[in-house]
């Protein structure tokens, strides 16, 4: 299917029997519905909610996936913190050094 665009969704003809539904080959899950009668409703269409609420508040799920993926791994930050730690040296004494 084509990107859905004004262009495009004005040319549409109703099905007089039918509803036709046409999906948006650039954005996952979104698409037209254009009933008999003429009217044309847009829909989204997502399998978890909780993306779906992310998406209808102006965020972008794509996005937040790559942030993740993009994330210092534990081993990652175990490597810097050992590098940030050297040349830190150890105090003289211990708590347990101490007499009581």
């Amino acid at each position: 299917m084509p990107k859905l665009t004004n262009r495009l969704i004005d040319t549409l003809k109703p099905d007089e029997k039918r509803q036709l539904f046409m999906w948006d080959n650039e954005l996952r899950g979104f698409g037209v519905r254009m009933l008999p009668s003429g009217s044309a409703a847009y829909f989204l269409h997502y399998r978890n909610e909780e993306k779906l609420a992310l998406v209808c508040k102006g965020g972008d799920p794509i996005e937040q996936r790559r942030a993740e993926r993009n994330a210092p791994t534990v081993s990652e930050i175990c490597d810097w913190y050992l590098e940030a730690a050297i040349g830190w040296t150890t105090p003289p004494y211990s708590v347990f050094d101490s007499e009581i």
